[in-house]
């Protein structure tokens, strides 16, 4: 009965099953501060973090975050992972292995040789534009131009 709901609106049954992912993770964050409210300031205490060692936001520094000390911190993954979980989910009871052996399929950017020849000359005027920006950064040895937004006299270092 579930799979021939799940078939018969597959999209539906996607959007229903994500949102509920997000909102028990929710609900579980919500759950776990109201017993322990000093994980309120959970978010604050982490951008502390981030700053006293000098990292940036990713899901390395979360899960760093996470395991010296903070284990709801990980509640973001499965937040974030929603999407995804549902959608292997879904795929598996419509259509068990086959179903999801084809999701995981699609993320395969070409199927044939020929495919793959047309998707490498399609990313060429891409990666040709990241070539000549790269040459004009300050980094190459030219001197970055200056966007008109600074004061005059600020732009450049002194003795430049």
């Amino acid at each position: 009965m579930l799979r021939g709901i799940i078939q018969r609106r597959p999209l539906v049954s996607y959007a229903v099953l994500a949102t509920v992912i997000c909102s028990l993770s929710i609900a579980w964050q919500v759950a776990l501060s109201t017993r322990n409210p000093a994980l309120l300031h959970m978010i604050p205490d982490y951008l502390k973090w981030l700053a006293l060692n000098h990292l940036y936001t990713n899901a390395l520094t979360i899960g760093r975050f996470g395991i010296e000390g903070h284990p709801a911190a990980f509640l973001i993954f499965l937040y974030s992972g929603a999407p995804a979980l549902a959608a292997i989910v879904i795929s598996a009871l419509a259509w068990g292995r086959r179903g999801v052996a084809k999701l995981f399929a699609r993320l395969k950017p070409w199927t044939r040789p020929q495919d793959r020849d047309r998707a490498l000359k399609s990313l060429r005027p891409a990666a040709g534009g990241l070539r000549l920006r790269h040459r004009r950064t300050p980094l190459s040895g030219a001197r970055p131009r200056r966007s008109g937004l600074e004061p005059s006299g600020t732009s450049e270092a002194p003795g430049c």
